[in-house]
């Protein structure tokens, strides 16, 4: 088992390769805007300014006031999160609700012929952190379809190149917060096991 924070390698030009220590399948992407790039100056004291901790594992919450039509009210789990750029899966973006269940999700408006699954198996996939897998294996896939593994499917994912989140969180565009496996996967415990939510 890796976990994420091993080398991520995102390539955005045309087309954007994530590879999540090579579990994650190719992805698609438009190629980033050039005045997407966040200056990143040497400060006096010879550490980088404007340089972010990973955010990975946390779980955006679009501000009530972001003004976009597709981001507007979601939250959007991040698997990986480092210089060069930030990929994530909305999470409260069912399809075809009540068809099915387990339900897939769409995880975002870029690479919507991707599946990745988020879950619980940690034999499996590469840890965002701990609880908490991610996986373009379609074996993996047919486990959290089939109920086999907890989990969650997500058709599609949100991406940013380098810096682009970060200028977009110092906007204030969206509100972090930490996760869990409750809510990333939606595990719940046993029925008779008292829960505090």
């Amino acid at each position: 088992m890796q976990t994420a924070s091993l080398p991520l390698t995102v390539i955005l030009c045309g087309s954007a390769v994530l590879m999540v220590s090579g579990t994650l399948a190719r992805l698609d992407a438009a190629p980033p805007d050039d005045s997407a790039a966040l200056a990143v100056e040497e400060g006096l004291d010879g550490e980088l300014e404007g340089e972010q901790s990973s955010l990975a594992g946390d779980v955006l919450f679009a501000a009530p006031d972001l003004d976009d039509p597709y981001f507007a009210g979601t939250a959007i789990y991040l698997v990986a999160h480092d210089e060069s750029g930030a990929f994530g899966v909305v999470l409260n973006r069912p399809r075809d609700r009540g068809a099915r269940e387990p339900q897939l999700y769409d995880g975002g408006p870029v690479g919507q012929n991707r599946v990745v699954a988020l879950h619980a198996d940690p034999s499996r996939g590469v840890e965002v952190e701990p609880g908490i897998y991610a996986a373009a294996d379609p074996a993996v896939i047919d486990g959290v379809l089939s109920g086999h593994t907890a989990g969650r499917v997500f058709v599609g994912y949100a991406g940013w190149g380098p810096g682009q989140l970060d200028r977009e969180l110092a906007e204030g565009a969206w509100l972090v917060s930490e996760a869990s496996a409750v809510t990333v996967l939606d595990v719940r415990p046993p029925a008779d096991c008292p829960t505090p939510y």
